[in-house]
């Protein structure tokens, strides 16, 4: 699943059709793995899954991630309630 990341503005998170990835917005910045553990900690906030199921698969240092998440109700359910489509995605 592709995340496209945000730093040092006001967590958010919305699905861009466009680009096919979640935007996401973070507070911290890109420094020694915050913004990544962060990421993680917030996506796992929002769907209530463990964080440690969350893998960062590609981009730990880019703005543009590549995750794999469980494939869980809570996590169709989060899915479907930012707009993603399944079918834009070839990673999940």
């Amino acid at each position: 699943m592709k995340i496209h990341v945000k730093f040092g503005l006001k967590r958010d998170i919305t699905y861009n059709s466009w680009l096919k990835a979640i935007n996401i917005c973070l507070t911290e910045d890109p420094v020694h793995g915050r913004a990544n553990k962060e990421l993680v900690e917030y996506i796992a906030s929002l769907t209530g899954i463990d964080s440690g199921s969350i893998l960062i698969t590609a981009g730990r240092t880019s703005k543009t991630k590549y995750i794999t998440l469980p494939d869980t109700e809570s996590i169709r359910n989060f899915l479907k309630n930012i707009g993603y489509n399944d079918e834009d995605d070839e990673q999940r």
